[in-house]
């Protein structure tokens, strides 16, 4: 089940999220994890710039590992 963070946002774990793109056809051909640097203090200190380049190496290096906070997934499904 997800977990509810709000009255109308949901969080759920990438497993379930492609347990429910299979059930509906889909096959996941990859995943990268993003946003590595998703603190508040390191925003105040670091420039956007730079943890975003930052960002773009971890993905690079841990990016097929479900460790960070968000996942870009690429998925695909045969026409009917």
């Amino acid at each position: 089940m997800p977990m509810a963070l709000g009255p109308l946002f949901y969080n759920y774990l990438p497993e379930q999220v492609f347990a429910v793109m299979q059930r509906h056809g889909f096959s996941i051909e990859r995943w990268v994890s993003h946003s590595f640097f998703r603190n508040p203090w390191l925003k105040r200190w670091v420039s956007a710039g730079r943890l975003a380049t930052l960002d773009r190496v971890m993905q690079r290096l841990l990016g097929r590992y479900l460790i960070a906070p968000s996942l870009y997934v690429v998925a695909s499904k045969q026409a009917c």
